[in-house]
């Protein structure tokens, strides 16, 4: 089974390329199954505004009911020129995994927004430090199968390269 529901809240101006958007609320939340789901918020705040510029806050969330959750505040640049917006980013980003680990990592970025196409550059720097506890290898050489894939009609067969880490 699976159920999703989403809530939008837009105020002041309408996010289109011809005017700056307001402040906006997202809330959605899905079931995947009767004992999995996953619930995720999204609220952007201008700041400061100009004619054709906007400083801007952000923060998204997520939570798993297997007590994974991800906390994203941020901050941003936005400006208006000849339709197109270019802006600026930096987001610290802080996730909780299914087995327990919590890691940050630092996100800054920088996008393009036309009228029928958008592009995002983004960077993504760990704050732990890892260390490499082994030497790459296939899943299937250390005994995970999972995944395999055979081509059917070749001989094609795929799998993933995997190298331990201590976090």
């Amino acid at each position: 089974a699976f159920m999703a529901v989403s809530i939008e809240a837009t105020s002041g101006l309408a996010a289109s390329i011809s005017s700056l958007p307001g402040a906006r609320v997202q809330i959605s939340g899905s079931e995947v199954s009767n004992n999995e789901g996953v619930m995720s918020s999204d609220a952007m705040l201008p700041l400061y505004s100009a004619s054709e510029a906007f400083v801007f806050a952000d923060f998204m969330g997520d939570y798993g009911s297997d007590d994974t959750y991800l906390m994203s505040p941020g901050l941003g640049y936005r400006a208006l020129n000849n339709n197109q917006i270019f802006g600026a980013y930096f987001f610290t980003d802080y996730e909780r995994t299914s087995l327990g680990e919590n890691f940050w990592v630092l996100s800054p970025g920088l996008e393009w927004i036309g009228l029928h196409w958008d592009t995002h550059l983004n960077g993504y720097f760990p704050m732990q430090t890892k260390q490499q506890n082994g030497n790459s290898n296939f899943a299937s050489n250390l005994g995970i199968n999972d995944y395999v894939q055979l081509e059917e009609g070749t001989n094609n067969q795929n799998d993933a390269i995997m190298t331990p880490y201590a976090v």
